[in-house]
């Protein structure tokens, strides 16, 4: 049976939600940013687009550009197809955020939607929806169907089995720090002077505005406190830090805490891959070893602000501790 298509073209430069992103002069054609793959953002994207076409009742084929999801190396996703990067673009309708709202805050479909629409703009938090501009949040009842993120599957179910036994003694610290992470001098006092100059100096610059809290630095001390508290009922408790920063950085947390990095498991990471894989980029490698940590552990100490670790707690359902700065 024919499927009208429901395009999803997760963008970077020039942010999310410009209908015309892809045909903008300033844009750099079908890549995210070297440094931030938006995995967590794409699948929270994907998740919407899943959600509009069960009250579509299924009438769409999603899909997605090859071009801006390498992960499908690692995951099967459902009901979804991807596709070389189409040169066609402008003849979609493109489905904009008022229109998203309307739909998930009634769970009703206005209007009869294209047989080609193109989505690049996302309503959906991980609880409901972000605030429109003329509507406060409401819940949306299609949310009570099973989470569409719990139905992707790892492309080789055997490392299921592997990433539990690894991961699963764990609780995961999602430290981000460095992509688009804003911060005054103050934020980095107590840190000892090398993790100090080495942040300063590794830190990625960011053209996010300073009053975003969700990409506001959290001190150190506000996930320590978290870790206190699992430490309470949880006294032989181990932590794996991940983060987008240099591991050396947490190498002062050893004092305190029982912690491993990425560096000390990357190299056993790469040979449990390599049972599988041979050409994995080095980025997507790493990218890939902190989801499955958070996915795979007892729970997920994290900023609020990140779609990576929302979308690791409802693959494989690991509870999320929220810290905020």
């Amino acid at each position: 049976m024919y499927k009208q298509t429901m395009m999803c073209v997760k963008e970077y430069p020039q942010w999310d939600n410009v209908p015309s992103a892809h045909t903008d002069r300033k844009y750099v054609q079908f890549r995210l940013t070297p440094n931030d793959y938006a995995f967590g953002q794409k699948i929270l994207f994907w998740r919407q687009c899943q959600l509009l076409n069960h009250l579509c009742k299924n009438k769409y084929d999603i899909q997605f550009r090859k071009s801006i999801f390498p992960e499908t190396e690692l995951f099967n996703i459902p009901n979804t197809t991807f596709v070389d990067d189409p040169d066609d673009l402008d003849t979609y309708t493109h489905l904009n955020r008022e229109h998203l709202h309307r739909i998930f805050s009634t769970n009703k479909v206005y209007g009869t939607l294209d047989d080609r629409i193109i989505i690049n703009s996302w309503m959906l938090h991980e609880n409901g929806l972000f605030p429109a501009r003329n509507t406060d949040p409401m819940p949306i009842k299609v949310n009570t169907i099973k989470d569409p993120i719990s139905k992707i599957e790892l492309k080789y179910s055997e490392f299921d089995k592997i990433f539990k036994r690894a991961f699963g003694k764990y609780y995961t610290v999602h430290v981000r720090r460095m992509n688009g992470v804003w911060f005054k001098n103050e934020d980095l006092e107590g840190l000892p002077v090398a993790a100090k100059k080495l942040y300063k100096k590794e830190r990625h610059d960011s053209e996010l505005l300073s009053n975003s809290m969700g990409f506001r630095y959290i001190k150190d001390k506000m996930y320590q406190k978290q870790m206190d508290a699992i430490l309470l009922k949880d006294p032989k408790a181990h932590f794996y830090i991940a983060s987008d920063a240099n591991p050396v950085m947490f190498k002062h947390w050893r004092k305190d805490y029982n912690i491993i990095t990425q560096d000390d498991v990357l190299d056993q990471f790469k040979c449990a891959l390599s049972l599988r894989y041979d050409h994995l980029d080095e980025n997507l490698i790493k990218l890939y070893l902190d989801f499955v940590a958070m996915a795979y552990s007892k729970g997920i100490i994290a900023h609020a602000g990140s779609a990576f670790n929302v979308t690791a707690s409802r693959f494989r359902g690991a509870k999320l501790y929220n810290v905020r700065s």
